[in-house]
This record gives structure tokens, C-alpha cells and sequence, in this order.
């Protein structure tokens, strides 16, 4: 193989494990528990956005909260994949557990841990500012997988 070849096969070799060890930062991202108990009611929109060489995912959920209770999550913003649509199989999990913080869907993992990132922020904006924690921010996040650093938008 001549010189620029072996240069091309390197450099896809070297983007290719950034991008595994960048999706990997996503699928191990903690999900957090949401004290239903603190969430008035009300129709509550979160997203997530994570993203790898300039190219940003974003996922957006709206949560129907009632009596303290998730009563519904409809996904406003997802991507056009089977993976994508696989994903979504948490929503029926995460409305019977009353929590964003459930398994993810195998063969779906990334996607999941996004919409499931999505929903906790969604339920953090429907906790009454009374008895919302100081550690509790409810401005949009962006994770860039690189750096596995979050930012407000």
C-alpha cells in the first residue's frame, strides 16, 4: 500500500474509536431519579443534546405530570432510524417505574440515554421552586461527548 493510503486507513481508524469511546461517554451518562412527589402538574418539554465532529443529536420530550404522577411522554424530536425508534421503548418503562432513571433498550443504548436525559429535564421544570434543590438545574444541557463536559446552552 502506498503512503497515502495507509494515511486514509489510519485516519478512519482513529475517527472511528473517538467516535465508540465518545458514544460510550453517553451510554454511561447517569440518569437521575426525580422526586415525583415535588413536580406540580403541568405539560413539561426537556432536551438533550449530544454531538461528535460537528454534528449535534438532539431529542426533545414532552412530559404530561398529574397528581405527582407521569401520565404521558410524547417525543417531539427524534431521529428518522430504527435505532432511533427502538429507543422509544423506555417511555412505557419510565411511565410504569414514575422515573426517567430505567434500563435502557438494548440495541438502542445511546438513543435511550438521550430521550431518557430528556425526560429528567423535562421533570426538573415542573418542580415547584419551593422545594427545588439548590443542585438542581433546569437549563438545557448539551454534552459534548469529547470532553464528556455538559454546558448550558
Amino acid at each position: 500500500m502506498n503512503t497515502r493510503i495507509q494515511c486514509i486507513v489510519v485516519i478512519l481508524l482513529c475517527s472511528g474509536l473517538m467516535a465508540c469511546a465518545q458514544l460510550k461517554k453517553v451510554r454511561e451518562m447517569p440518569i437521575n431519579d426525580i422526586d415525583m412527589s415535588h413536580v406540580e402538574d403541568g405539560m413539561y418539554t426537556g432536551d438533550f443534546t449530544y454531538g461528535m465532529f460537528g454534528i449535534n443529536f438532539t431529542y426533545v420530550v414532552e412530559t404530561d405530570v398529574k397528581s405527582n404522577r407521569i401520565i404521558d411522554i410524547r417525543v417531539v424530536k427524534n431521529r428518522n432510524t430504527n435505532h432511533a425508534k427502538l429507543a422509544e421503548n423506555v417511555i412505557p418503562r419510565v411511565i410504569e417505574a414514575q422515573s426517567p432513571n430505567v434500563d435502557a433498550h438494548t440495541g438502542a443504548t445511546t438513543t435511550s440515554k438521550a430521550l431518557l436525559k430528556a425526560i429528567e429535564y423535562s421533570l426538573v421544570k415542573g418542580i415547584s421552586q419551593s422545594t427545588k434543590p439548590p443542585s438542581i438545574d433546569d437549563t438545557p444541557h448539551t454534552t459534548d461527548v469529547e470532553t464528556g463536559a455538559s454546558y448550558q446552552e
